[in-house]
C-alpha cells in the first residue's frame, strides 16, 4: 500500500503535494494535547516547521536533554528508563524497557515543554519515518502566540513555567 501511495504522490503537482502534507500535518498536530485549541495560523506555521526524516534502526533519538519532538509516522521505537545513551549501560537490559511505540506515537514533547532532562532513552527498532520539530522552531512560534502558550501551559498544569521553553 505504501508503495502505491508514493507512486500516486509522484503524479501530483508539487504545490498540491505541499498542500496535502500541510493538511495531514495539521490533523496530526491536533491529536497532541498541548496543541488542541491552537489557532489555525499557529498550526499552519507549525506544520511548515516540521521536517520529515528517515531514522535508521538502532538509532538513539532521545536521551537526556531533548531538542526535538517526534511523531512516528511509520516504524517502531522502544522507550527505556534512564538517561544514559551508552549502549553498554544497564538501561538496555530487558528490565529497562518502559514501552514499545509504533505508528502515530509522539515523544520528546514532555521534556521540551517542561524544560527538564528526559528520564528516558528512545531507540529505533526498525527504520522509522518521523515528523520532527526542533525545540528552537517551537520556541519561536510560541513566542508569536503568547496567549495560546499561556492557556496551554495552564491546561497541562504548568502555570509558572512560561520561560522554561525559552531556555536552551
Amino acid at each position: 500500500f505504501k508503495a502505491e501511495y508514493e507512486d500516486i504522490l509522484e503524479l501530483i503537482p508539487p504545490f498540491l503535494r505541499t498542500t496535502i502534507a500541510k493538511y495531514i500535518h495539521i490533523k496530526i498536530l491536533r491529536d497532541v494535547h498541548f496543541f488542541r485549541g491552537a489557532p489555525e495560523e499557529f498550526l499552519t506555521a507549525l506544520s511548515h516547521a516540521m521536517k520529515q526524516e528517515i531514522i535508521p534502526p538502532g538509532e538513539i533519538v532521545v536521551g537526556g536533554h531533548s531538542q526535538h519532538i517526534f511523531h512516528v509516522t511509520s516504524g517502531d521505537v522502544i522507550v527505556y528508563k534512564g538517561i544514559t545513551t551508552d549502549p553498554t549501560d544497564e538501561v538496555y537490559d530487558e528490565g529497562g524497557v518502559v514501552v514499545h511505540l509504533k505508528d502515530g506515537a509522539w515523544f520528546g514533547d514532555a521534556a521540551i515543554l517542561r524544560g527538564v532532562e528526559s528520564p528516558i532513552v528512545v531507540k529505533t527498532i526498525t527504520a522509522c519515518e518521523a515528523l520532527v520539530l526542533e525545540k528552537s522552531e517551537l520556541r519561536d512560534l510560541l513566542g508569536k502566540f503568547p496567549e495560546f502558550f499561556m492557556k496551554s501551559m495552564v491546561d497541562i498544569g504548568h502555570t509558572n513555567q512560561w520561560p522554561i521553553i525559552f531556555i536552551d
